[in-house]
């Protein structure tokens, strides 16, 4: 039962890991939308998505690399 179990708290934390990567990028793309409509800085998203378009190449890689497995379903051969 315990092996069922740490394949359960794997999950668990792969979800608790998402949920708050999105709870932060939701933070951040709504403090960078107010500051923008504050006048308090100015953002021209054409421009940057033209320049940094590779960075969301390198950031999708980056989790899936990092993205837990699905509980181990790799490691169990027998």
């Amino acid at each position: 039962h315990e092996r069922q179990t740490g394949a359960v708290d794997r999950r668990k934390r792969g979800k608790t890991m998402k949920g708050n990567f999105i709870s932060v990028a939701l933070i951040v793309i709504g403090a960078i939308a107010l500051a923008v409509n504050l006048e308090w800085i100015e953002f021209d998203l054409v421009d940057l998505l033209r320049k940094w378009w590779p960075l969301a190449l390198i950031a999708v890689g980056a989790a899936l690399f990092f993205t837990p497995d699905g509980g181990g379903r790799k490691n169990s051969g027998s």
